[in-house]
């Protein structure tokens, strides 16, 4: 893991690196986002995920459902309730 800047939290620090931006979003099913919403309750597994989608990889299951996470809220198709504060 790599240390973070002296007074700066994890956040703070990637809000500081610069990216491109991208245009548009890919299209995201209603499927995909519901199989993403079983994983993280624990209905399903990675293993089982990655069988679905015809994948090697755990990584790509994982930044598959992570993506259609990310499209849909940005659509406006899920909503997110942080409870941290």
């Amino acid at each position: 893991m790599n240390k973070v800047k002296k007074g700066m939290t994890l956040l703070e620090e990637a809000k500081n690196i610069k990216t491109k931006k991208r245009q548009g979003f890919l299209q995201v099913s209603d499927e995909t986002i519901e199989l993403a919403f079983a994983v993280i309750k624990g209905e399903v597994s990675q293993a089982q995920v990655k069988k679905v989608f015809s994948l090697k990889s755990g990584t790509a299951c994982y930044s598959i459902l992570y993506r259609s996470l990310l499209i849909a809220f940005k659509q406006g198709r899920i909503k997110i309730i942080d409870k941290h504060e």
